[in-house]
Order: structure tokens, then sequence, then C-alpha cells
């Protein structure tokens, strides 16, 4: 029975599994298109048919969006995920977009909250790119003055040990030196009597 082999429908379940694998591992992006009219003719375009379908495709509202300005369009998630750190301490994407509008010095109309997604204008996406770039460089530069702090406080006490070690060995070869001497005037004594 292990000779057999797969059935019909377990190829076609193991496909379908890698098709979804795939397209999990993809960001499709999708091209709209539009028929000018039913008769599939040359040169004649059915402006009521092509309206019809911008609108169904929710085109209409896009470039709407778009002739506003709101050239930039994020997800809720990855606005609050990417920015929520130039904000430490905000519970919610609303307040996050309050506070970030007050650092800035911007008003409500360089960005709107829709359902899913935030809104902004092309400006406000470059301050916001720029302040973080600017946190991320203060974060390393931080780190980095911490961490050489941190190896000038070891090498300090790798020096400190060496000499108190050498000092150290210096009295002991002195005492050394001192109990020989006496030692020796012992034994000389000794050897007199």
């Amino acid at each position: 029975s292990r000779l057999r082999e797969a059935s019909l429908s377990s190829q076609f379940r193991s496909s379908l599994a890698t098709l979804v694998e795939t397209l999990d591992m993809t960001t499709p992006r999708y091209v709209r298109c539009v028929k000018p009219n039913h008769e599939k003719l040359s040169g004649h375009f059915d402006s009521k048919e092509i309206l019809r379908q911008l609108r169904y495709a929710g085109m209409m509202e896009a470039i709407r969006i778009r002739q506003q300005g709101y050239a930039l369009r994020e997800p809720h998630s990855v606005m609050y995920k990417q920015f929520a750190r130039l904000v430490p301490g905000c519970a919610s994407l609303p307040d996050l977009v309050e506070k970030l509008s007050r650092m800035l010095n911007v008003d409500a109309r360089e960005w709107q909250m829709g359902v899913s997604k935030v809104f902004m204008r092309k400006s406000m996406a470059e301050k916001l790119a720029r302040l973080l770039e600017l946190r991320v460089k203060f974060g390393a530069h931080t780190i980095q003055r911490a961490w050489t702090r941190l190896r000038r406080h070891r090498a300090a006490v790798r020096l400190q040990a060496t000499i108190r070690k050498y000092q150290t060995r210096r009295r002991f070869l002195a005492f050394v030196r001192r109990l020989s001497a006496a030692q020796a005037m012992c034994r000389m004594r000794n050897a007199r009597r």
C-alpha cells in the first residue's frame, strides 16, 4: 500500500498548500483593468460604463484622496508599530497622532485617520521619517557613549589592578630581602658563638 501513488485529491491538496504558502510570502500589487465598452470595439469608449467600473473598484475614492494630497497610506498597525517609539507611553494610535502633531507643530490637515489606515501628506511622512532617523541616530550615539564609558572603566580597573599587583610584589620582594638579611645576621651571630 506504500508503493501506491498518491491519489489525485492528495496531489491537489499538496499543490494547493504549496500555492497558499507561496502567496503568503508575497505582497501582491494589483493592476485594475477597465473595459472601454461591451462590444470590444477599438477606439470606442462608453464613459458611463468606465465610470461605473472605476466606482466599483474604489478608484474614485482613491483619486479623491490623492487629489487632497494624502499621497501615503499606512495601516493602523504598521503606523503604530513604526512610530510608537518616538513617543513612549502612547496607548493608542489617536493618542500617538495627537502627540506627534504637537511635537512637530502641525495641524490635523497633515494627516487623517481612516477606518483601517492613516492618510498622510508627503511632507508629513518626510518629517516623521526624519524624526525617526534622528531618534535612531541619537539612540545609537547613546549606546556607543555608554559602551565607550564601560570599556574605559574596565581598562581603568585593569590598570589599577596591574599597578596594585606591581606595588604589592615590590613590597613583598623588599620584605623578602629584609627577611633574608635578618636571617643572615642571625646565622652570623650564631656562628660567632
